[in-house]
């Protein structure tokens, strides 16, 4: 188990990964067909807009750059496989969890337990008392922030980010996990509890930049460590590795 340097709590990663800038892009776009999986590269060419499929492919090169020195071996074209329920893995590896926004992409890796990240970046949300309101599993989450003055938006994507880092620990998708919720709370004793399973989970909001709420779950108290994702010196290790 890995541990702090005084013993408390496991370590875990946080990276931050910025889009590369308009030179790196071309050396990310000739990798990507070497790093990535034939099913990565045709999920590419689903976005419309050519600065969007970039930011795409550099992200799930970062990713796989990541991993790839966690496990000591290259991870480049291997697939990322998904869980009966959706949670990414690698074959051989630590846990992880990943997730992307406009401008910016995390990778949480926890070696000793599950965990899971989401990242929004800080906008206006129409009708965002509305919508706490109306979905139960979003306004749990937001009472507890509901005394701290922050705005309607923010409250919202702070209880957005902590339900899909919830749900990502566990490979959930966030619909179905919403209308469960829902109808937990709003049914007869008699509904199936069963399809949602109580886990106690532990929730961090994480500080990735100006702009950004990103949050982080894991089933017991963890210390992330944030790091930088480098592409100068992937750059420089790409050129030489060919």
């Amino acid at each position: 188990m890995a541990v702090n340097s005084i013993g408390e709590r496991p370590l875990a990663q946080v990276w931050i990964i910025n889009p590369p800038d308009l030179e790196m892009t071309d050396q990310v776009r000739t990798a990507a067909v070497r790093i990535l999986s034939p099913d990565e590269q045709r999920r590419s060419y689903g976005f419309i807009s050519g600065d969007e499929r970039n930011k795409y492919l550099a992200s799930r090169i970062a990713l796989r750059v990541i991993l790839s020195d966690w496990r000591q071996e290259l991870i480049f074209g291997e697939p990322i496989s998904r869980s009966s329920e959706g949670k990414p893995h690698i074959s051989v590896g630590p846990n992880f969890s990943f997730s992307a926004t406009p401008g910016l992409a995390l990778v949480a890796i926890c070696p000793d337990g599950l965990v899971g990240i989401d990242v929004e970046r800080v906008r206006d949300i129409a009708d965002a008392e509305v919508l706490i309101a109306k979905v139960p599993a979003l306004g749990i989450r937001a009472s507890q922030f509901s005394g701290d003055g922050s705005l309607p938006s923010f409250v919202f994507l702070k209880a957005w980010t902590m339900l899909e880092a919830e749900l990502k620990l566990e490979g959930r998708s966030l619909g179905p996990a919403l209308s469960e919720l829902s109808a937990f709370l709003y049914s007869s004793s008699d509904f199936d509890t069963a399809k949602i399973r109580p886990v106690a989970l532990q929730v961090q909001f994480l500080d990735v930049g100006h702009g950004y709420v990103a949050a982080c779950a894991s089933r017991q108290p963890v210390q992330f460590m944030i790091e930088i994702f480098d592409w100068n010196r992937w750059g420089k290790q790409s050129t030489m590795n060919g």
